[in-house]
């Protein structure tokens, strides 16, 4: 199984290019950052998670921050098979977004839903301005 995890770790990071970027961690999660997205953004957003008990699950995947212009897009692996067929499960991620754009100063926010090959499964898109 460890095997299998490291794998898809490194699919992760070849999905996010040959620079995945900076990385912040607590509590065994691990959150990526790409410029303009600061250390001190990514530490919020990754303390922000944990202050809301967002299910991390098991194993612990890596997320991913970035920023295009004034919008912030969020990467999240979901570790339930079809789960962006689901309306609740897209209810809760639209919540979320919703939640992280106002985290981050009622920014814009794309959560972009990956599966557990690292396709994009769902973008979703916040109310953020």
């Amino acid at each position: 199984m460890k095997t299998v995890l490291a794998i898809v770790f490194t699919c992760f990071l070849a999905a996010c290019g040959a620079d995945h970027g900076k990385s912040v961690s607590d509590k065994g999660n691990k959150l990526y950052y790409l410029d303009p997205v600061t250390e001190a953004e990514a530490k919020d957003v990754l303390n922000w998670l944990h202050e809301t008990n967002h299910n991390f699950g098991e194993p612990k995947a890596p997320f991913q921050l970035s920023k295009e212009g004034n919008k912030y897009v969020f990467k999240y692996p979901v570790q339930i098979k079809d789960a962006e067929k689901d309306s609740g499960n897209i209810r809760h991620v639209e919540i979320f977004a919703t939640k992280l754009s106002e985290r981050l100063k009622n920014a814009p926010v794309d959560v972009v839903l990956m599966d557990e090959h690292i396709q994009v499964t769902k973008k979703v898109i916040s109310s953020g301005k």
